[in-house]
């Protein structure tokens, strides 16, 4: 039986069931064309390309154009597209000078901050300032009794105790 299903599955149609070797692809279950055959559509090339077409433009005219409908030309200082960022002056980089001005500005802002007085904050007196003040600035006194039952109270210690 081992030796049946190999066949069996080289026949079928189905395409999970077939067996392909080593390194080979699997094989077909459709029937293909002969190798020689060539797919897709035939391209037919024009004599002449872009180099030719623009190369032309400035006669106004081509062997394939009509000789009633010009060329025009757009105007030379016609602006198409989005301009292009201006490059960055690489002197400038490698001498540094980005780096230097940066510098400069920033100590600029560190003598401004130095050269102004600094402003002493006014605090107004609210309600929740001025009981913050009161309860900080006032000296808790409180005498501690140590804790005796109330039956105990009357009685005198007989060892003196020292706080």
């Amino acid at each position: 039986m081992s030796t049946i299903l190999p066949i069996l599955f080289q026949k079928s149609d189905n395409l999970l069931l077939l067996k392909d070797g080593v390194g080979q692809p699997k094989p077909t279950i459709r029937r293909l064309p002969a190798q020689d055959f060539v797919y897709g559509k035939q391209v037919h090339r024009d004599n002449f390309g872009m180099k030719e077409i623009t190369s032309d433009w400035q006669q106004s005219h081509h062997e394939n154009h009509s000789i009633r409908h010009p060329v025009i030309l757009p105007n030379l200082h016609m602006v198409h597209g989005r301009k292009n960022k201006p490059s960055t002056p690489m002197s400038m980089i490698m001498n540094y000078s980005y780096a230097h001005e940066a510098q400069q500005k920033i100590e600029g802002i560190y003598l401004q901050r130095n050269s102004t007085e600094v402003k002493k904050r006014v605090v107004r007196n609210n309600r929740s300032q001025s009981l913050r003040q009161d309860y900080n600035t006032k000296k808790k006194i409180e005498i501690k009794i140590p804790f005796k039952m109330k039956q105990f109270l009357a009685i005198q210690p007989k060892v003196k105790i020292v706080i």
